[in-house]
């Protein structure tokens, strides 16, 4: 039996870990508290193709101008990206001072959490989408901020199509379009979720 060509290896992730973002720190770094990476997709390039542990990736204070991307990433665990101070559940916003460009998710089975974190910007100048998810199993957004980019398209600030389930905890969408567009999937709102001017 031959060996997996470099473009079919998987990379497995059994066990809890955590990443640390910073915008001081370095892609060179390890990634630890001591020395965080410097960008989220570093972090997610760490990250394994097969999730069945907890994977934590965790923001520090400051502003990410970049599209995060999570990509086929299957198994049953979680994907956790959050804002340091985030508090899970919170009744009422908490900016925690972290800002993230957007988040672009595709064909991912394993469980993807987004959390504290105040997105200010658009994946595209077409679908003007803030977290845009295809082909996703789960996808949890709670309490985040997502207003800092008016977008003029036709497709929601938050748009998940062909997925499975999308969970809303206390998010506030203004100054969109549209603030949340499903096909091809169910959504489940908490009557936190806020906003204006859509």
């Amino acid at each position: 039996v031959g060996a997996l060509s470099k473009s079919t290896d998987v990379v497995l992730n059994t066990r809890a870990t955590t990443y640390y973002v910073s915008p001081n720190g370095s892609d060179d770094n390890d990634g630890s508290e001591a020395k965080p990476f410097k960008t989220i997709n570093k972090a997610m390039s760490k990250v394994g193709n097969f999730v069945s542990g907890t994977v934590q990736i965790i923001l520090e204070r400051g502003t990410y101008d970049e599209i995060v991307t999570i990509a086929y990433k299957d198994g049953p665990g979680q994907l956790e990206i959050k804002a340091r101070g985030a508090v899970n559940g919170s009744n009422e916003w908490i900016d925690t001072g972290v800002s993230v460009r957007c988040f672009y998710c595709t064909g991912t089975n394993c469980r993807i959490v987004l959390r504290g974190i105040d997105v200010h910007g658009v994946v595209d100048t077409t679908g003007n989408c803030s977290v845009y998810a295809s082909s996703c199993v789960f996808l949890h957004l709670d309490n985040l901020r997502i207003q800092g980019a008016t977008s003029s398209g036709n497709i929601g600030a938050v748009t998940m199509v062909w997925g499975g389930e999308l969970f809303f905890w206390h998010t506030d969408i203004s100054n969109k379009y549209c603030a949340l567009f499903v096909t091809g999937s169910t959504a489940y709102m908490s009557n936190r979720i806020t906003g204006t001017n859509n």
